[in-house]
């Protein structure tokens, strides 16, 4: 029983990490689409 439990958690925790990468990015980019607007907005109030 131990044995199943530890092997999930494994099997979970490997899941996660494979999954932690693109969700990353998926948020980097998302940050990105959203401040460049902002970005290009206080450019355009500077000049």
């Amino acid at each position: 029983m131990m044995f199943g439990t530890r092997s999930m958690q494994e099997r979970t925790q490997k899941l996660l990490s494979e999954l932690m990468v693109p969700l990353y990015h998926f948020l980097m980019t998302l940050t990105l689409l959203v401040s460049a607007p902002q970005l290009k907005e206080s450019e355009s109030l500077v000049m």
